[in-house]
C-alpha cells in the first residue's frame, strides 16, 4: 500500500512539480533576474505564510484520521475550520508583507496578489485523503494545479511588462485544486463532517509544538530568499530562485514519500514502536543514497544544465547551484526523519531541531549574503542540513523507553 500510493502521488507530484519547473523557468527567462525575484520572493514567501494557515493541523490531522476513521468526518470538521481561520489571518498579514517589502508600486501589487494562495495552497485539503489513503484524488489535484498553472501563466504572461499575471495564474490554479478536493472529501460515502469545540481544541492543544516547528521550518526552508529579498538583492533572489528548483524538486519528494508513508507508519508504531522505528531509519538511508547519486550528476554538469534550462546569464549561480545539490541527501534524510517525529510523539524534537538548524542558517546567511551573495545562503544551507541530520541522528538513536 506505502509504494502504490507513493508512486501514485510521487508520479502526480513529478508532473506537478515539471510544469511548475516548467512555467517558473518559462518566467525567468520572459521577466530576466530582477523581475522573476520578484516573482520568486511571493512565491516563496507564500510557502512560509502556508505554514502559518496550517500549523501542523494538516500533518496531525492525517494522523488523527487515519488512526480514528471512524470518527474522520468529526475530525474533518473541526481541523478544517480551524484551518480555515488560521488561513484567513495568514492570508492578511501577508498584504502587510508584500506591501512592506515591495520598493515600488509594481512590486507591492505582484506581492499582495500572492496572498490568495496562502488560502489555496495546493495542499491546504489534501490531508483528508491522506489520512483515508485514498492518493489517488490528492494525485489529481497535483496535476489539475500543474496543468492549469502552466497554461495560464503562457496566457497570462509574456513579456515583463505582464509580471502581474504571474500571481493571478498562480492563485486560480490554486483555487480550482482546493475546490476539487473539497468536493471529494465532501463526496465521501456515510461521512458527516461536525464541528466539535472541544475536540477542535483538544487537537489544537495537541499541536502546538508542532505547530511552532512547521512554521520555523517553513522559515528555515525560505529565509535564504527572503534575506537576500530584504537586503534589496532582486537578482540574486531570481538566480538563486533558479538553481534552488531543480534540488527543491527532489526535496519534495520526500515529503510525497512520507504523506504515503505516515497512516501505515503510525499503525505500525501501535503495533511495534522499535520496528516503527527501524523502517523510518531505514528509509531515510535509502533516500539519501539515491540522492546523493543523483546529486554527484547533476553538479558534474551544473553549467550546462543552467545554461539550457534558463540561458547563459544564470551561469554565474553555478557554485551556489553545486552546493546545493550537495546538501540535497541530508535534506532528504532529514525530511524523512522529522516529518515520522509525530507518529512517535516526539513533536517537541521536531521543533528542537529546526530550531538549531535555523540558528545556524540565519547567522550564517547574515554573515555571508554580504559578502558571497547567492553562494553565502548555499553554504549556509549545506551547514544546517549538517546540524538537522546530526541532532535527528541522536534522537531516533535514544531508548523509546
Amino acid at each position: 500500500m506505502v509504494i502504490r500510493n507513493f508512486f501514485t502521488v510521487a508520479v502526480a507530484n513529478g508532473v506537478n512539480r515539471a510544469l511548475k519547473f516548467l512555467y517558473l523557468a518559462y518566467l525567468a527567462r520572459v521577466l530576466g533576474a530582477e523581475y522573476f525575484g520578484i516573482v520568486s520572493l511571493g512565491y516563496r514567501a507564500v510557502l512560509f505564510f502556508v505554514a502559518l494557515a496550517d500549523f501542523g493541523l494538516s500533518l496531525q490531522g492525517g494522523v488523527e484520521v487515519a488512526k480514528r476513521r471512524e470518527e474522520a468526518g468529526e475530525y474533518i470538521g473541526s481541523i478544517g475550520i480551524l484551518k480555515l481561520g488560521f488561513s484567513l489571518v495568514a492570508c492578511l498579514l501577508f498584504v502587510g508583507f508584500g506591501l512592506s517589502m515591495g520598493r515600488t508600486v509594481l512590486e507591492q501589487r505582484v506581492l499582495a496578489l500572492f496572498a490568495p494562495l496562502v488560502i489555496f495552497s495546493e495542499v491546504a485539503f489534501d490531508w483528508p485523503l491522506q489520512g483515508l489513503e485514498q492518493m489517488h484524488h490528492v494525485a489529481i489535484s497535483r496535476v489539475l494545479n500543474g496543468v492549469l498553472g502552466w497554461v495560464l501563466v503562457h496566457l497570462l504572461v509574456s513579456s515583463r511588462n505582464e509580471v502581474i499575471g504571474a500571481p493571478v495564474a498562480m492563485g486560480l490554479a490554486g483555487f480550482a485544486s482546493v475546490l476539487y478536493l473539497v468536493i471529494v472529501v465532501k463526496a465521501q460515502p456515510t461521512m458527516q463532517w461536525g464541528w466539535n469545540p472541544a475536540r477542535a481544541w483538544a487537537v489544537l492543544g495537541s499541536v502546538l509544538p508542532l505547530g511552532i516547528s512547521v512554521i520555523v521550518l517553513r522559515l528555515y526552508n525560505n529565509l535564504d530568499i527572503i534575506l537576500l529579498g530584504a537586503m534589496g538583492r532582486q537578482g540574486d533572489v531570481g538566480l538563486y530562485q533558479a538553481v534552488y528548483m531543480i534540488p527543491q524538486f527532489l526535496w519534495t519528494l520526500g515529503l510525497v514519500l512520507m504523506a504515503a508513508a505516515i497512516p501505515p507508519l503510525a499503525r505500525l508504531a501501535r503495533r511495534s514502536f522499535e520496528r516503527a522505528r527501524r523502517f523510518t531509519q531505514g528509509l531515510a538511508l535509502i533516500v539519501a543514497g539515491v540522492t546523493l547519486l543523483l546529486g554527484l550528476v547533476g553538479g558534474i554538469f551544473a553549467p550546462w544544465l543552467l545554461t539550457g534550462l534558463y540561458g547563459e546569464d544564470y551561469v554565474r549561480g553555478t557554485l551556489a547551484f553545486q552546493l546545493l545539490l550537495a546538501a540535497l541527501p541530508l535534506g532528504m534524510a532529514r525530511t524523512v526523519l522529522q516529518q515520522a517525529l509525530p507518529v512517535f510523539g516526539w513533536q517537541r524534537w521536531f521543533l528542537t531541531t529546526i530550531g538549531a538548524q535555523i540558528m545556524v542558517k540565519l547567522v550564517l546567511n547574515v554573515v555571508l549574503i554580504r559578502s558571497l551573495g547567492l553562494v553565502g545562503p548555499a553554504v549556509a544551507v549545506v551547514a544546517s542540513e549538517v546540524v538537522g541530520v546530526f541532532g535527528l541522528v541522536i534522537v531516533f538513536q535514544r531508548d523509546a523507553g
